[in-house]
């Protein structure tokens, strides 16, 4: 068996091993039911007997009465009472039951589910951890115990409250103690630490480089590099990252650390990941930690906050190999090592049978079999040997796993499976892309997925797809091919901002929310009655957050179950209007106390309320404000780079709109990649705004370049150089920047000009 699978010797083992450890599905939703009381010792006892009499059942060859036992053990199982047995009797008994597979393995996986559940709540409680830590700090007979609490059962789960407790101390002695534990907690803290990095406090940030640097973890060795390189840092932070990476990376390299840029040892990492590799040079997962059971969690910090988030066991690898292959190519575009990863963990997965996107539901599913890992075994070992089978196999896996993300509505799978797909080299595969309906295709095509997904899935996932299908096969014709402009320019309009779709009878209601919800940031859209909100939910780009009355005309119930029902809507959190007294809103919570509803409104006038029950629904859609600066970057490169003379799609229906994007206060590089397009595509309507932007002293440099660009690719059609437009060529070229002085020299080099016009152009 390859060392990709050695991590996982004694499944079943591990399987029960689950009992003691987390829980994804608690860990990827906030639960906010009440804490159920403990389970009364006399039940637990009886359970423990039923479970007796099932071993014994077992051992004696009864099966019929055994299954009939387990049945009454499993009744009415709580999250408490299955942690309390656990805790009682151990994973032994368990063991035995998912041995025997069938019925006993899914109740005991099943039992297990919930003793996480309840472990979780257990052991991530706040108030739990902060009275830990407290206690810790504080010193005397309390400081012990929860040391051990801290370091062997709450594990990465404590860092977010020392970090707090730092943040809060202005005591160096406790400061000093906080550095000190979170060196001796265990590798189990590298990851969140690394995820803290991204922390605005600058001293706080070197306080956890040389952390980082004293538990000489490897997956730090990356982004400390990344940090050491970033010239927006501080000296002293850039220093002492530099000290820190050099230090781990010479400890698992040897000497030459420093010639290893960040996204190469990203790359490096990812294969790491990818092979499971845990030896003495490169210690990926330490055994112990891979032994203790599913604590494998991915971090990352949002405003100030560490946010976990589980992965099942079997798909942690495949998930960490993609993240870092991820950056890898996002600070080297041309990195095909980075790329083959992505490829070869996609690829396993399908291979495996087991499309590990949407990781919780996975999670309810039944263990890998060992043909299975055997299969993604080999698959791997195929990938590694022949590339460019693994390449082309991995290409339809790729399709296969795009298929099901945007079948299951898992927008943000998709999007990592379409970036793979655009990542890998285009030229020998632009015909798995299904042609258009127009012209002949009797062949099967698979890239029908990344087709489909210009039609289906969130904003990121369309735009996404038309940003690939623009680079890879923008020189044939393709199912669905008209979308891909408008997306694109979409992409580049594209503000960032939440929408919110309010429907309301009464037009006042509708100015006043409108008012309020933009001096809020929010992007408004308006309907009347159920019709029009149903169609406007529905239309492309779909709102973010949904406010509606709570008496329509075709009634809200109603309402509300059409968005439940439909693809586009059905996860789009909705707020009730219900303005009345006190017992009329009670009526409302038990009237519309179902998904999608997440909150009611009594005084759509009362700006702050509002302010704050929208915030938690801030980033409910699927866009957030680097992801957006991303894709508007990736589609304006996407658009600037279509050439007119071999590109099958058409921009002339857009000129309007390119025109409008390179004269407005969007994203620079959009409007830079705009005006190329339209220097490209030689559209004469262009010719006045690119005398404007150019003439304008006050435009950024690179866009009044492009103008200027754009400009003479235009008059290169014409007959002759109107004097308006020469004029303003004329004094560019006396700028004092070279960029925009060389830009017009050789705009003016290509333009038809009067021997009258050329003798005007000074000798330099």
């Amino acid at each position: 068996m390859s060392l990709f699978w050695r991590g996982y010797a004694g499944v079943l083992v591990v399987t029960v091993c689950l009992f003691i450890g987390f829980g994804a599905d608690a860990a990827a939703r906030d639960d906010t039911s009440a804490v159920e009381p403990e389970p009364a010792s006399s039940d637990v006892k009886a359970r423990m007997e039923k479970l007796t009499q099932i071993q014994q059942d077992l051992r004696d060859d009864k099966p019929a009465k055994a299954a009939e036992k387990l049945r009454e053990f499993a009744k009415g199982m709580t999250p408490e009472l299955a942690l309390a047995i656990i805790r009682e009797v151990g994973y032994e008994p368990f063991e035995d039951l998912i041995a025997q597979g069938g019925d006993f393995r899914r109740t005991a996986l099943n039992i297990s589910a919930l003793a996480r559940h309840a472990t979780f709540k257990e052991l991530t409680d706040p108030e739990a951890i902060r009275a830990a830590v407290s206690d810790f700090l504080e010193g005397g007979r309390k400081s012990g115990p929860a040391y051990r609490l801290l370091k062997d059962r709450v594990g990465e789960f404590s860092v977010q409250y020392l970090l707090e407790a730092w943040n809060k101390s202005s005591d160096y002695g406790v400061k000093t103690q906080i550095e000190m534990v979170l060196t001796t907690l265990g590798p189990r803290v590298v990851p969140p630490m690394i995820a803290a990095l991204d922390t605005d406090d600058a001293l706080l940030k070197i306080v956890l480089i040389e952390v980082l640097s004293k538990h000489g973890d490897w997956r730090a060795a990356a982004k400390l590099r990344r940090i050491a390189a970033d010239e927006n840092m501080t000296q002293a932070t850039r220093q002492v990252a530099m000290k820190a990476c050099d230090r781990i990376v010479r400890a698992h390299l040897g000497a030459g650390a420093d010639k290893y840029s960040a996204a190469q040892l990203y790359t490096m990492i990812a294969e790491d990941y990818l092979a499971n590799r845990s030896s003495k040079i490169r210690n990926v997962i330490p055994r112990y930690y891979l032994n203790e059971g599913t604590r494998f969690f991915t971090w990352s910090m949002r405003d100030g906050v560490l946010v976990a988030r589980q992965i099942p066991r079997f798909a942690y690898n495949y998930e960490m190999a993609i993240t870092m292959a991820a950056r890898a190519i996002e600070l080297d575009p041309s990195n095909q090592r980075a790329s083959d990863v992505i490829v070869c963990a996609r690829l396993a997965e399908i291979v495996g049978g087991q499309i590990i996107l949407d990781y919780d539901e996975a999670m309810k599913n039944e263990m890998l079999t060992e043909a299975e890992r055997g299969a993604i075994s080999a698959a791997l070992d195929s990938a590694r040997a022949g590339r460019p089978k693994a390449l082309a196999r991995g290409l339809r896996s790729l399709c296969g796993a795009l298929h099901l993300a945007l079948k299951y509505h898992l927008d943000a799978a998709a999007v990592e499976c379409i970036d793979a797909i655009a990542a890998l080299p285009a030229a020998p595969y632009t015909d798995f892309i299904p042609a258009d309906e127009k012209e002949a295709n009797t062949e099967e095509k698979y890239g029908d997925s990344l087709t489909l997904a210009l039609r289906v899935g969130g904003r990121r996932v369309r735009f996404r797809a038309a940003i690939a299908l623009a680079r890879i096969a923008s020189s044939k014709r393709f199912v669905n091919m008209e979308l891909v402009p408008d997306l694109l320019l979409k992409a580049m309009e594209e503000t960032g901002a939440v929408r919110v779709l309010v429907v309301h009878p009464d037009a006042e209601t509708r100015n006043l929310l409108r008012l309020s919800l933009g001096a809020l940031g929010y992007e408004v859209i308006l309907a009347g009655d159920s019709t029009e909100g149903i169609a406007a939910a529905r239309d492309f780009p779909a709102p973010d957050i949904i406010i509606v009355h709570n008496r329509l005309d075709l009634g809200t119930d109603h309402f509300i179950v059409m968005l439940r029902d439909n693809r586009a809507t059905s996860e789009t959190p909705v707020l009730i209007i219900s303005r009345g007294d006190e017992e009329s809103l009670k009526d409302d919570k038990i009237r519309f106390s179902y998904n999608p509803v997440k909150g009611f409104i009594v005084d759509p006038a009362d700006e702050e309320t509002l302010a704050k029950q929208l915030s938690a629904f801030k980033k409910a859609g699927s866009w957030e404000v680097k992801q957006n600066l991303i894709t508007v970057r990736a589609a304006a490169e996407a658009l600037s780079a279509l050439d007119p003379h071999h590109a099958t799609l058409d921009l002339l229906p857009y000129v309007d709109r390119i025109i409008a994007l390179a004269r407005g206060q969007r994203d620079l590089t959009a409007r830079v990649s705009a005006m190329v397009a339209l220097g490209n595509w030689e559209f004469d309507k262009a010719l006045k705004p690119a005398r404007v932007v150019l003439a304008d002293a006050s435009a950024p440099r690179d866009l009044r370049a492009a103008a200027a660009r754009a400009i003479g690719l235009i008059l290169r059609g014409k007959a002759e150089t109107d004097e308006e437009t020469f004029g303003i060529l004329l004094a560019a070229l006396g700028s004092d920047d070279p960029v925009i002085s060389g830009a017009t020299g050789r705009a003016l080099a290509s333009a038809p000009l009067t021997a009258e016009q050329r003798s005007r152009i000074p000798e330099k």
